[in-house]
């Protein structure tokens, strides 16, 4: 169970890291914001809409998987979930402008969301094969790719997406 708690620790930061990142690097820009305040205005709802999804998603694998070996598929795809949602708020926050000057570092940190996203569907893939030390690994690096995000963006002022 302690494993559990620990992806699930894991998991929120990686969230809120990766859904910056893949806004940021996603798609086309239609406009810049003006300064960094306001592109954290227009970012924070879509973190915060995708953290509360994703921490529901984590309590659907967390319920099911205390109930191994019956549930494992619904437990993996709560794993799959996680990684959809991960990534549709990386590319929601991707149509957000950055700010000029911004640029390359918006799109770096929405470039380590979207790497962190896309190690949730390998993680199901793992726990489904009954691979632990895999999983761990996985969720591990989402993790380590997600604060390494969330540092990139310490000095704007977020209230979600950092």
């Amino acid at each position: 169970m302690s494993r559990l708690r620990r992806w699930k620790s894991r998991l929120t930061r990686a969230v809120a890291a990766i859904l910056l990142a893949v806004l940021l690097v996603a798609a086309p820009v239609a406009h810049a914001s003006a300064t960094r305040a306001e592109y954290a205005v227009e970012a924070d709802p879509i973190c915060r809409s995708a953290d509360k999804d994703i921490n529901h998603l984590w309590k659907r694998f967390r319920r099911e998987a205390k109930q191994y070996p019956f549930k494992i598929q619904a437990a993996a795809n709560a794993l799959e979930s996680i990684g959809r949602r991960y990534s549709s708020a990386v590319r929601s926050l991707s149509l957000i402008g950055p700010p000029v000057g911004d640029e390359g570092l918006i799109s770096q940190w929405l470039e380590l969301h979207s790497r962190s996203a896309a190690k949730y569907p390998l993680a199901a893939s793992a726990y489904r094969l009954n691979e632990y030390k895999r999983l761990n690994r996985l969720i591990d690096s989402a993790d380590r790719l997600a604060r390494r995000a969330s540092s990139l963006m310490s000095d704007w002022p977020f209230q979600r997406c950092a």
